[in-house]
């Protein structure tokens, strides 16, 4: 965990002075675009140096929070409903990363998925990981945190309540969802009795992926939320379109065949329980 702390700490201390030296005249979000990609490839460098790219895997909710400590600092807090945001977003990155960093075995211990790029692209690896397992999440999130900025730039006076009240809402919710979700899987799998035995109580029998759901509400809800600025282009929903896509295209589909493979059970499953929306209606049997 110290390596771990050491990784983030540079990266993020080269992307301050990166961000520093760079034009007057760039606007902050450029500044930041750059400074983002900057402590991106910072850690890779410290993955590739310790052979795991499971060291990047916290960046996904670390480097949000930095993102907008540095906006706020310069656009200001124009209200409380823009604080309650930044605090609800904070709220979802201390939980993400506690989650993350609390079931990460250390430097032995390597995402499953990673470890399957790994046999399969031989030394291709690294190419590879940098490209799709460091920079691609680094800029999906960035572009699905820019309806955040449209957000805080707004005044007091043109704020559209409602919509910043529904993101909110969102954000908490796909939260609260994430927390509940991983606490019950935790449990279940303290009191199991066998490894192949398959989740379906609580939220886990409600939709197979309670934790993915409560990810794509997080970040609707930003989306949600900028179109409290009347400014905000409608074309923004491309941005949490695009991070449902990666769920459904990929995180999904792998998760599910890894499930398929380790437990029969999980056809059954599957038959039973719906994927992502819980039906409205009493649970299929």
């Amino acid at each position: 965990m110290r390596l771990l702390a050491c990784c983030y700490l540079v990266a993020f201390l080269v992307a301050a002075v990166a961000y520093r030296f760079l034009p007057i005249g760039m606007t902050v979000l450029a500044k930041t675009f750059i400074a983002d990609i900057v402590a991106t490839i910072v850690v890779f460098c410290f993955s590739r140096w310790v052979d795991n790219s499971s060291l990047y895997d916290p960046y996904w909710s670390v480097a949000p929070p930095v993102l907008y400590a540095v906006w706020l600092r310069n656009v200001g807090i124009a209200s409380f409903l823009i604080f309650a945001m930044v605090a609800a977003m904070l709220f979802w990155s201390v939980r993400l990363t506690v989650n993350c960093i609390s079931h990460w075995g250390g430097l032995q211990d390597e995402d499953w998925r990673y470890v399957s790029f790994r046999e399969k692209l031989g030394a291709a690896y690294w190419p590879v990981s940098f490209l799709g397992i460091h920079l691609f999440p680094t800029l999906i999130v960035f572009a699905c945190s820019l309806p955040m900025w449209s957000f805080m730039s707004l005044s007091r006076s043109s704020m559209r309540s409602a919509f910043a009240l529904v993101g909110i809402v969102f954000v908490l919710f796909g939260t609260v969802l994430e927390l509940v979700a991983d606490r019950q899987m935790s449990r279940f799998q303290r009191e199991r009795a066998s490894q192949t035995e398959c989740c379906i109580s609580g939220l886990w029998g409600l939709c197979r992926h309670p934790n993915y759901l409560g990810e794509l509400s997080v970040w609707w809800g930003v989306c949600i939320a900028s179109f409290a600025n009347s400014d905000t282009p409608l074309w923004f929903v491309v941005f949490p379109c695009a991070m449902t896509a990666m769920f459904f295209g990929y995180s999904i589909p792998a998760m599910e065949k890894r499930q398929l493979t380790r437990r029969p059970c999980y056809r059954q499953v599957r038959r039973s329980v719906p994927m992502l929306f819980p039906r409205l209606r009493g649970r299929k049997r």
